[in-house]
């Protein structure tokens, strides 16, 4: 299997401040890779190439790669490069940069790459814009400070990818620069990537899937020590438009990814499944019908087929994450609108999933509000604009929800397990 790292982007015929677009690390047993990609705006005349070394060493290696066109508006064509780097060592450090046609650029980056033992360590957030862009100083921090393995935007980047003739979308790529060179920065779409029928966000990211390989950015599955993170787009449901044959290919692919994952070696190997997607199938927030109408499609499907819930809880999905409504709330575990456990611990050993929306990490929508009884599934509701931590190991996930005004965590709570 892979590990898969999105690095640098590039902008205008000289090297300007370099930006990462997406880190995409996913495991191996025996070996972990790196995909490196960045951006620029001059028709490569050469190679893409990533000169790296593993820390402490002083051997130096290259790999080189492939670049493609992308039209991203008017007179603006953009010119994406893609560099793996394979056979790293689990639970390393490695240091390396970019090249386009030769030139180095001068800055120099790094990244660890995960292992199968790890306690990982994930940041979780949605809805983050290049405007109010309010929990980006903290999630810098985060990862200066070394708490971060891995990162999951779950939908809406940027408010929009394809404004200003895509310019927008070289902006939020510079800003989350910090955060996605160094660590895995793992996307998925939102309603607010649908322009082009999905197809900046799909030529600007890289996610592969660790079973089969392939680049896939709209369904993967990826593993992060004991976690098994599968990741899919709820907004195939919502833009038939663009066709609905995609609805039931996902819903294959789901369908035998849940399978292999919850075999008896593989479950034991990886107790924690989680699955993240951009909208909520549990939330209260008052806004737009994000939490009434929208959720029902998620549960039970695009008119009446291939919905979510029963799936997920059938193969014992332990939680289920989003964005999409500006919010954060958490559910007791929950199947069919009824809570399934009213014992003094229901997180532990519970018999269905937890759900988090997290979709406040800032943007210029705005928060939104409750609605004003809260639901016997909701746990916390909170109208602030933070994002979620999440700890593992293989007995308890740690969530903590951050809040951007000081920092502090504002909500906590541990998802528990006997072993397996």
């Amino acid at each position: 299997m892979s590990f898969l790292c999105l690095a640098l982007l590039f902008l205008g015929g000289e090297y300007l401040k370099p930006a990462a677009e997406q880190i995409h690390l996913s495991a191996g047993a025996d070996a972990s890779q790196m995909l490196v990609t960045w951006v620029t705006q001059h028709k490569p005349t050469g190679e893409s190439s990533v000169e790296y070394h593993e820390a402490g060493s002083d051997v130096k290696l290259e790999a080189f790669g492939e670049w493609q066109k992308f039209k991203a508006g008017k007179k603006h064509k953009i010119y994406v490069h893609r560099v793996l780097l394979d056979n790293l060592k689990p639970g390393s450090t490695y240091h390396y940069k970019v090249s386009t046609d030769g030139e180095i650029c001068r800055q120099k980056y790094s990244f660890r790459t995960l292992s199968n033992d790890m306690s990982p360590k994930l940041l979780i957030f949605g809805d983050l814009g290049t405007d109010d862009a309010i929990s980006l100083p903290n999630l810098i921090g985060e990862v200066e400070n070394q708490n971060a393995d891995v990162v999951f935007h779950v939908g809406d980047l940027a408010y929009n990818l394809n404004d200003k003739h895509g310019r927008n979308g070289d902006k939020f790529m510079n800003m989350i620069e910090p955060i996605a060179a160094n660590v895995a920065y793992q996307v998925l779409p939102g309603n607010h990537e649908k322009a082009d029928n999905f197809s900046h966000y799909d030529n600007l990211f890289s996610m592969t899937d660790s079973r089969s390989g392939l680049r896939n950015n709209f369904y993967y599955s990826t593993n992060i020590g004991p976690l098994h993170v599968i990741t899919i787009t709820t907004e195939f449901y919502f833009y038939p438009q663009f066709g609905t044959d995609q609805i039931q290919s996902q819903y294959n692919w789901l369908v035998s990814d849940l399978k292999e994952a919850t075999k008896a070696g593989n479950r034991k190997l990886r107790p924690w499944i989680i699955v993240m997607t951009h909208r909520p199938m549990y939330c209260s927030a008052d806004r737009d019908h994000h939490c009434t109408e929208e959720t029902k499609v998620v549960r039970d499907g695009y008119e009446g087929k291939f919905g979510l819930e029963d799936l997920l809880h059938e193969h014992r999905v332990d939680l289920y994450v989003a964005g999409h409504a500006h919010i954060y709330e958490r559910s007791f575990p929950v199947y069919r609108g009824k809570v399934s456990s009213n014992s003094s611990h229901p997180y532990h050993n519970a018999k269905s999933m937890v759900h988090v929306v997290t979709g406040s990490a800032g943007n210029d929508e705005g928060l939104y509000e409750f609605f004003a009884d809260q639901p016997v599934w909701s746990a916390k509701r909170l109208a602030d604009y933070g994002y979620t931590r999440l700890f593992a190991d293989r007995q308890t996930l740690r969530l903590q929800q951050i809040t951007d005004q000081d920092g502090r965590v504002i909500d906590e709570f541990k998802i528990s397990k006997d072993p397996l």
